[in-house]
């Protein structure tokens, strides 16, 4: 079994066994009658296909699921990420998906999954996704007629930013999404009442945001009160503006791909310590958020992830840490790098009494 299938199958169990033992099925009907009871209950609930009164039979309840799917993708489609869109599209050409490219994430597959559109087959060490024969029809008539796409992908262009923000200041307010955008799009830009429209409906189909009223925040690792603290714990600072050209990688490059990361995750991994992925996924989750290194040794501790005896290690590791807090955009700085804060703070307090306009850091080529 390669790394590909063994990502899928463990992914499979922990997303609650969604995956269909057999050879691929291509009708929407069939993949339904593949599912369990529970598989075929939990995709009512997702869908709020509603009960009717008396024993109704499986077929009866995949009758009207196999409607209520194909009702949702015809008004969904045009609400998803971009990764979500191309992989509908890449599935609408081919008979199934085989091998599974690192550049839409298990996440995008798992999260069309979870509402009934693509269906996991698996066959001893091999697994395959299919989009049945009736929303492949959606699909094509939707993007595949006239312009229909190529209006579309101001929308998906848009979703980018989301997943940028989302990564880069954990929540913020919708009108800084719409600012920075008419800023990068003069002739395309968009009303707030327009964006927040699409705000709200988008958020019920993607995976990577949540929007209460005009915030929008990483429903990943916040609930709504949550990202409201961090908003008025920020609230006086100004936010990091990206550079059009940041905003690909902010939404779609792993942080972990970083020299500073992979220094620290070497140093770990030298030490062959048995939690070292457990380590290493807390780092990045408490760089994000802007937590100090003796803060984050403390944390670790107590979790039982490091040894307080081993001063050796937890040293080295303070400093390797250090390094990438420093040069990491945190959600307790608005996007900023803590040395761009620091900075910030002192050009303040020296020209504070000359009443001298502090310019705030942008992406770069701003």
């Amino acid at each position: 079994m390669n790394v590909q299938q063994e990502k899928i199958l463990a992914l499979n169990v922990m997303w609650g066994m969604k995956a269909i033992k057999g050879t691929p099925i291509y009708s929407l009907r069939g993949c339904l009658q593949s599912y369990s009871e529970r598989m075929v209950y939990n995709l009512e609930e997702k869908l709020d296909v509603e009960e009717t009164k008396g024993g109704e039979s499986k077929g009866e309840r995949i009758k009207r699921l196999n409607s209520a799917i194909q009702q949702d993708m015809r008004q969904q489609l045009l609400y998803l990420t971009k990764r979500q869109a191309y992989f509908l599209i890449e599935c609408a050409q081919k008979k199934y998906i085989d091998n599974l490219s690192d550049a839409y994430g298990m996440e995008t597959v798992f999260s069309l999954i979870d509402v009934g559109w693509i269906y996991c087959f698996v066959m001893g060490d091999e697994a395959c996704f299919v989009l049945p024969e009736e929303l492949k029809k959606i699909v094509e008539d939707t993007f595949f007629e006239g312009d229909n796409f190529i209006k579309q992908q101001k929308y998906y262009e848009l979703s980018e930013y989301i997943e940028a923000f989302v990564h880069l200041y954990g929540a913020f307010e919708s009108r800084h999404l719409l600012d920075v955008w008419n800023q990068h799009h003069p002739d395309d830009a968009f009303m707030l009442e327009q964006l927040e429209q699409y705000v709200k409906r988008a958020s019920g189909r993607q995976s990577v945001f949540e929007s209460a009223g005009d915030l929008i925040y990483s429903d990943q690792v916040f609930s709504v009160e949550i990202a409201e603290s961090l908003m008025n714990s920020v609230s006086i600072m100004p936010y990091y503006i990206p550079h059009p050209d940041e905003i690909w990688a902010l939404a779609y490059k792993s942080a972990q791909d970083t020299v500073q990361f992979q220094q620290l995750e070497k140093y770990v991994r030298r030490w062959n310590l048995s939690q070292a992925e457990q380590i290493l996924a807390a780092v990045w989750d408490y760089v994000r958020i802007g937590i100090s290194a003796d803060e984050v040794t403390e944390e670790l501790v107590a979790e039982g992830l490091l040894d307080s005896t081993n001063t050796t290690f937890i040293n080295k590791f303070n400093f390797y840490y250090k390094k990438l807090l420093n040069d990491s955009r945190n959600w307790q700085c608005r996007g900023h790098k803590l040395y761009e804060i620091k900075r910030i703070l002192i050009q303040q307090q020296q020209n504070i009494s000359a009443g001298t306009v502090i310019q705030f850091p942008v992406g770069e080529g701003e």
